[in-house]
């Protein structure tokens, strides 16, 4: 699924899309659908921590982006290769700023 959707953007992007839209329209119906089920199941949605709800949806929608911006502007090939690599990243990242123990 995130072949056919890596496909899709790429396809997308060169056929006029712009990378917000595509962005948005990745995300939309999930939002949606996750409305939706905790409607039905009358759950609640309302964050416990709004700062932790803020940083999350911010890092999330970011690193959607940059994704998607890669797959836009690489070949297709070195942007999958690249999201690959996203685990050594992050771990690179925890070692020099976020303050995990080496």
């Amino acid at each position: 699924m995130f072949a056919i959707m890596g496909s899709f953007v790429k396809l997308g992007t060169e056929h006029g899309a712009s990378l917000p839209l595509v962005v948005l329209f990745r995300g939309l119906p999930s939002v949606i659908l996750l409305l939706i089920w905790a409607r039905a199941g009358r759950q609640s949605i309302v964050p416990t921590s709004w700062k932790l709800h803020l940083w999350r949806n911010l890092s999330g929608v970011t690193s959607m982006w940059l994704g998607f911006y890669a797959i836009a502007h690489l070949p297709l090939a070195t942007a999958t290769s690249l999201n690959y690599t996203a685990p050594l990243f992050i771990a690179c990242w925890m070692l020099g700023w976020g303050g995990a123990q080496r």
